[in-house]
């Protein structure tokens, strides 16, 4: 089960990267269009990626993940993370890409 948590939460996995099928661009397509006539009628359509991708789920679309990297995420999207990606690149170039496995989870 997809978890979409606060920016705080200790989540032990992330995804920052996804590719998918025709069938999950018709997906997302219609529920683009539910979103958009919630909306019109004066409801908050959810926003989240990640609970698109868990009502495909439910919905029967097949869904892989790969682990790629045993470190830590790091959002340098955030003044605070670009600042530690910054200190870490400086103490430890290497470190800061992680040990890549390639690995399905």
């Amino acid at each position: 089960r997809l978890s979409v948590g606060p920016p705080d939460a200790r989540l032990q996995r992330t995804w920052g990267v996804a590719a998918w099928r025709p069938a999950f661009t018709e997906y997302l397509h219609a529920c683009v269009e539910r979103a958009i006539a919630r909306a019109g009628r004066g409801e908050v359509p959810e926003a989240s990626m990640g609970s698109v991708v868990q009502r495909a789920i439910d919905s029967g679309l097949s869904v892989e993940a790969v682990t790629v990297c045993d470190s830590p995420y790091l959002d340098i999207g955030t003044p605070q993370g670009l600042l530690e990606a910054q200190r870490r690149a400086a103490a430890d170039p290497p470190a800061l890409l992680g040990h890549f496995r390639g690995q399905r989870t």
